[in-house]
């Protein structure tokens, strides 16, 4: 974590924990019925997608208080969409 700047940080925790991949498996989980795939990981571009949700969600009810967190917000985001668009244009 030392290589992570500060300002990363709360971004990373939505993104991984609450309400991000953590609380997204922990929930898959806790279904009965689904599929294998469903309950133990499964469609990266499902999972991804939910976690930059989850960066975003905390932006709507303003739990972003500092506004150099919120960049750490747009700093991933700007870094995703760089490779997706890598990853779609070499397609």
């Amino acid at each position: 974590m030392r290589g992570l700047p500060i300002f990363e940080m709360e971004t990373l925790a939505h993104h991984e924990a609450l309400p991000g991949h953590h609380m997204q498996i922990a929930i898959a989980q806790e279904f009965k019925g689904l599929p294998r795939f469903r309950m133990y990981g499964g469609n990266t571009a499902y999972a991804e997608g939910r976690a930059l949700y989850s960066e975003f969600f905390p932006k709507e009810f303003g739990f972003y208080q500092d506004p150099y967190m919120d960049f750490g917000r747009l700093n991933d985001e700007l870094l995703r969409l760089s490779v997706w668009s890598l990853i779609l244009g070499s397609t």
